[in-house]
């Protein structure tokens, strides 16, 4: 679990996006808070400036922390409550002056929280300040101040989940293969050396293997191409289905695919290859299409000074698996 947090996937990509705009909003925040502090204490609203101060004190620790690591979901949390009471507080007592506030407040809900938590925000955010509206303005103003934050909270909640799954959508496109749904290229690189660096710290066993379909040419050439991409589709899910959770499937490129099996030393790994081969080798892909596949098997040493020597010697056997007369692994020494 350790080794998938080092590797970009969207669900962590997703946590740094709101975490820069929980670090931005809280930056902002403080600044725009400040003099408003001192303009409450001028307006003997003691109450209001203490709790205001309060909220400008954690935000500042919220700023240093974040200036060294991510913030967390409670630090996003606080800043939501703190927020919602000023604002609520506010409007009690300096009506229009503290209303005005409410909108950017409900913005924030639907950038700093995931989804659901900020419509259950939203709706609790409203509760509380619907009878201080209707206290403070007249019925007619009320129900068009409500009105109008309902308005913006559901434009705002439209338009935060397009983001959303915009960003997600473009982390798919730029770390996935998009005909496999493998891992690419540019995922492999901080995926080997994280793995070896904790393999060199703290002897965590991982093995590198690399499959290669055999004669996958003639399927081209003999049934098409398109017949080809089913079966590179067909071979990644029976992969899939056979590794773990946490072992990692890349896809190199053509017919070529790379396995991080995770916490399996050379022995387990071997098992996990011949398994993998036999599977395969029995499988029946679509148009009634029989493969083979040959491998080639690669422990981490601490001695690899760099992951891609570690790639080189799996290749290196996988070569030998190759002229040995395919339908089978070597494994590197």
């Amino acid at each position: 679990m350790e080794l998938q947090q080092q590797t970009i996937n969207p669900r962590t990509t997703l946590f740094s996006f709101r975490n820069r705009v929980t670090f931005n909003v809280q930056l902002w925040t403080l600044l725009a808070l400040l003099p408003m502090i001192a303009v409450q204490f001028y307006q003997q609203h003691h109450g209001l400036a203490l709790m205001m101060l309060a909220f400008a004190i954690f935000l500042a620790y919220n700023l240093r922390v974040g200036r060294q690591q991510a913030l967390q979901h409670w630090q996003a949390k606080g800043f939501v409550l703190f927020a919602s009471v000023c604002v609520i507080y506010s409007t009690w007592l300096n009506g229009h002056q503290g209303i005005y506030w409410a909108f950017p407040v409900m913005a924030s809900y639907f950038f700093m929280l995931h989804s659901t938590q900020a419509g259950k925000a939203a709706l609790a955010f409203m509760a509380c300040l619907t009878p201080v509206i209707l206290h403070s303005f007249p019925w007619q103003e009320a129900i068009r101040v409500l009105l109008a934050l309902g308005l913006t909270t559901l434009f705002i909640n439209f338009f935060a989940d397009i983001v959303v799954r915009l960003h997600r959508d473009l982390v798919k496109l730029g770390t996935c293969d998009p005909l496999t749904g493998c891992l690419n290229r540019s995922q492999l690189q901080d995926s080997l050396a994280a793995a070896l660096q904790q393999h060199k710290q703290q002897q965590t066993p991982y093995s590198l293997l690399l499959l290669d379909l055999d004669h996958f040419k003639e399927v081209n050439d003999r049934y098409g191409h398109h017949q080809g991409d089913v079966l590179l589709v067909e071979f990644a899910e029976l992969i899939r289905q056979h590794i773990t959770k946490s072992d990692r499937l890349f896809r190199l490129g053509g017919e070529e695919f790379l396995v991080l099996l995770d916490q399996q030393d050379q022995r387990a790994a071997m098992q996990t290859a011949e398994g993998l081969l036999q599977t395969i080798r029995t499988h029946t892909f679509s148009n009634g299409l029989k493969i083979t596949t040959s491998a080639g098997l690669a422990q981490a040493h601490s001695e690899y000074q760099d992951w891609s020597l570690w790639l080189h010697q799996a290749d290196e056997v996988l070569y030998q698996a190759k002229h040995a007369g395919r339908d089978s692994y070597r494994v590197a020494d």
